[in-house]
């Protein structure tokens, strides 16, 4: 069969693909998170230099392009990955990035975070297109719903679940971001008795709404935080002192297992090993297995 030139052709289409790539994403998945963002740049402690104390490493998110300020070197992701990879082998670099999602072409893509005094119109969760989504991710709408808002920033709209500080992170299918100020999320799970004696902490809140999905019971059974960043985790530690035991809830990739360093010495149940360790996540889980598969509370 002749496919407008064969190999060659898909091979373009396969380059093309990877260069959409978000660099946070393959950045993260190899364990490397922001130090801080102005604008559109994010910097890192150099991959290639982490013993570090300055970041001097930049990826700017709208154009997707690095940086190395310490080597005076840059490029697009192919030419990242190439180096995290180790490898000059073009094949092999496109192999490694398939567990990697591309942004999809023609999408838009507004700024990862938006601005504190940007107007985001916020309205009960009720359109077609999010609660699809939510169904894709394997996630009981119905449940989702009672914790979450659909937001509005003309001409986007995205699914918004509130942080502590009055934040949102927002999703849609093509987009992962969120407003000023970042911070996580709790949820008490008996008001009136207060704090449960165990704390579940979740990575992101779709591994949240996968654990009330898989449960069947939008209630929560003990006290629940909702990370919305891993990069949160050192602010995190008196949290942390209030409960005797954690529950862990976090991704199985670099990110998550480093993450682990912050509850040395804590009584944690590490459920990425214990009960989905053949998944990346929670929801991954979640997608593949029948609801109320896994029993996290007897």
């Amino acid at each position: 069969m002749y496919l407008f030139g064969g190999a060659s052709y898909l091979c373009l289409v396969n380059i093309q693909q990877a260069k959409r790539i978000p660099l946070q994403t393959l950045l993260a998945g190899r364990g490397h998170l922001p130090v801080k963002q102005r604008g559109d740049d994010c910097w890192y402690i150099s991959p290639f230099r982490p013993d570090e104390r300055t970041p001097s490493f930049k990826i700017n998110v709208r154009k997707n392009l690095w940086y190395d300020f310490g080597e005076g070197q840059g490029g697009n992701l192919l030419d990242l990955a190439q180096r995290l990879f180790r490898t000059q082998d073009l094949k092999q670099t496109l192999q490694q990035l398939d567990n990697y999602e591309p942004i999809p072409p023609k999408i838009q893509e507004p700024p990862r975070v938006l601005s504190p005094h940007k107007s985001i119109d916020t309205r009960p969760l009720q359109h077609p297109a999010l609660l699809d989504y939510l169904r894709e991710r394997a996630v009981n709408p119905e449940i989702a719903r009672q914790y979450l808002l659909e937001a509005h920033e003309q001409p986007y709209f995205y699914l918004a679940f509130r942080n502590d500080q009055g934040g949102f992170e927002l999703r849609n299918k093509h987009f992962k971001g969120s407003t000023a100020p970042k911070a996580p999320t709790t949820i008490i799970a008996d008001p009136v008795n207060g704090r449960s004696g165990e704390l579940l902490i979740f990575e992101g809140f779709m591994d949240f709404f996968s654990y009330l999905t898989l449960r069947n019971d939008p209630q929560i059974p003990r006290d629940a935080l909702i990370l919305n960043s891993l990069a949160l985790l050192p602010k995190l530690q008196s949290t942390f002192d209030l409960y005797p035991r954690l529950r862990l809830f976090l991704d199985n990739d670099p990110a998550g297992k480093q993450a682990l360093v912050h509850f040395e010495g804590r009584s944690y149940q590490n459920c990425a090993q214990t009960h989905y360790p053949d998944h990346k996540d929670l929801n991954d889980y979640c997608c593949q297995q029948p609801h109320n598969a896994l029993k996290f509370d007897r």
